[in-house]
This record gives C-alpha cells, structure tokens and sequence, in this order.
C-alpha cells in the first residue's frame, strides 16, 4: 500500500466457516471490532499494524495522512457505517463520485484510532439469526483505509487504498432454513458473492473484460481488486 499500490484483503466463504474470526479475531464473537493479542490477533489487526510501522519507519522522507471510511452493503444497498446518530435519515443516502462511494471520512493517525472508527461502524452493521449462524452477519462490510504520501523532497503526493472486507457469508437456503426478509438476503448475498467470484476468475485468466459492475460489492472493491 504504502508503495502506491491498492490492497484489498478479505475472507470467504459459507456462513459460520470463520471468515469474521479470521479477519477479526476472537473478540469478534462478541461483536466488537477490538483487537486480539498475539497469535490470536486477526487478520485486520495485523495489517494495520504493519501499515502504521511501516509508515512510521518511512517518515524521514515521505509524510503520511490517513482516513478511514466504513460502508456497508445490505440488499445491494449502500449504507455509510460512519454516519451519526442525528444523521441517520443520511445513512442510506449514499452517491458515487467518480465511481467511488462518497461516505464520510474519518482522519486517523494510528491503529488504535482505525479500530475505534471500526467500533463505531460494526455497531450499525446489519445482524440476524439463521439457523447456521446465531449472529450472522447479512450485510458485507467494507473499512477502506485511505492513504496519501507526500514525498517531502518533491513534494509529489501518491493517493491508494488499503480495503478490508468482512463479508456475508453464502448459504445453502434449505439448510439455514431463511424465509421471507431473511430469504431475501440470503439470495443478495449469494449473488454478490458470486459476482466476486466471477470477477476473480476474469482477473486471474486475464480476460479483456472484468465483470466489476455486476454487483455494488465488486463495484466498491473495483480499484483495490485490481481494476483502476
């Protein structure tokens, strides 16, 4: 990331098969965005923790700024994770500028800052209970992490993303037995899921066309996946 390119680090897979654990750690059962110590620490963490080091070891000669944003993707729906209280009828209002959603931004100067942004959001995150899962997550949720390095020889800025994505997991819907507003999730997120795969697929055999716009999830993840 910190060398221009954009990074996008996810899980995936069936619903209860880990993905929020790997990537969170397991604080995530609970329901918090809190970081883990040691071998436990998840995913996330770690890269975060690597970011912000890295960043701090290369301050001699390139200056830093960082924000987060946090959305999330329910029903193919955009929703900013970060929106306040009093804000609310906004959550659902987001546009796209330049194709990029235009969510708030939050400016952060260490791991610990991004983690409580985090907080904040997974708080508003969509949940509901299956049968496979008790605390399913239904929505995919997406922190971007924005970054611009200002060489301070040249004064030449370079903007890039990291991405960490928890995502929804897919379900058989016989065996997690979802009707009515939980069918009707299940069958979004199955089909976000698969247009990720498809889009993956493209990349990987290098097809002169990448499906991004099948889906708001690969359309949201389109710069990091490999396709600015």
């Amino acid at each position: 990331v910190l060398d221009g390119f954009p990074v996008c680090i996810f899980a995936y897979g069936q619903t209860s098969s880990g993905k929020t654990y790997t990537m969170s750690g397991p604080a995530a059962d609970e329901g918090f965005s809190m970081p883990s110590h040691g071998e436990e620490k998840g995913i996330t963490y770690r890269a975060l923790d690597d970011l912000f080091a890295l960043a701090e070891d290369r301050s001699g000669d390139t200056r830093y700024t960082m924000h987060v944003q946090m959305l999330e993707i329910y029903n193919e729906q955009i929703r900013d994770l970060l929106v306040k209280e009093t804000d609310e009828k906004d959550k659902d209002k987001v546009r796209f500028v330049d194709g990029v959603p235009n969510t708030h931004k939050v400016a952060v100067h260490s791991s610990k800052e991004v983690v409580s942004v985090m907080d904040e959001g997974h708080r508003n995150r969509a949940v509901g209970a299956t049968t496979l899962n008790l605390h399913s997550s239904r929505s995919h949720s997406v922190v971007t992490i924005g970054v611009d390095a200002q060489n301070i020889l040249t004064g030449e800025v370079v903007s890039t993303k990291l991405q960490l994505v928890d995502l929804a997991g897919s379900e058989r819907v016989g065996q997690s037995q979802a009707q009515g507003e939980r069918l009707k999730e299940a069958q979004y997120i199955n089909k976000s899921l698969s247009a990720l795969g498809d889009v993956v697929s493209a990349l990987q055999n290098k097809n002169p066309h990448v499906p991004f716009r099948n889906s708001r999830l690969t359309t949201v993840l389109q710069d990091s996946l490999g396709g600015g």
